[in-house]
């Protein structure tokens, strides 16, 4: 007979009590039985490394000199990784870009699960249009979900023009 219980399960034991009725009033003696139980082992995302591309090959267009400059389309590869001790379930990626730029191709990841230790990279594409005016500061947001909606982290990648 299995037993479950949520996520909010704490470090102890807890007390089950089984009970058989029969219909013609042979019932079983009741058998009590104290089980141990441990709290869930929480997953911990986080983005551990990140880099650019800006060749002219794949999602990239641009002079290949490692900056990120006007006119160019810019690859960036993320690692987002469990570094929790616990899995993480149906992990997606949201991302929302900085003022004034446009992503080329997807916004939205799915990674599936995580278990502790394990990463997934993400690749996505933007466009710094010529006539961009804004800051030489292009925050990219990041949302990573996760199944049991309290795992979930909100990052935000730091990139900047002509650096």
């Amino acid at each position: 007979m299995p037993l479950s219980t949520d996520e909010f399960l704490e470090d102890g034991s807890v007390t089950v009590r089984f009970e058989a009725v029969e219909k013609y009033g042979r019932d079983a003696r009741p058998l009590e039985m104290t089980v141990e139980t441990r709290a869930l082992v929480p997953p911990e995302l986080t983005v551990s490394d990140m880099g650019i591309d800006d060749d002219d090959q794949d999602n990239s267009f641009g002079n290949s000199n490692g900056k990120i400059e006007k006119g160019e389309t810019i690859e960036v590869r993320a690692i987002v990784q469990n570094k929790g001790q616990g899995d993480a379930e149906a992990v997606t990626v949201e991302l929302t870009p900085a003022q004034g730029v446009f992503f080329v191709g997807k916004q939205t990841f799915n990674l599936g699960d995580l278990s502790p230790g394990t990463w997934r990279e993400i690749n996505f594409a933007f466009t710094v249009p010529p006539t961009y005016s804004g800051s030489n500061d292009l925050p990219f947001k990041l949302k990573i979900g996760e199944a049991r909606k309290r795992y979930g982290a909100e990052e935000t990648l730091s990139l900047a023009l002509n650096r």
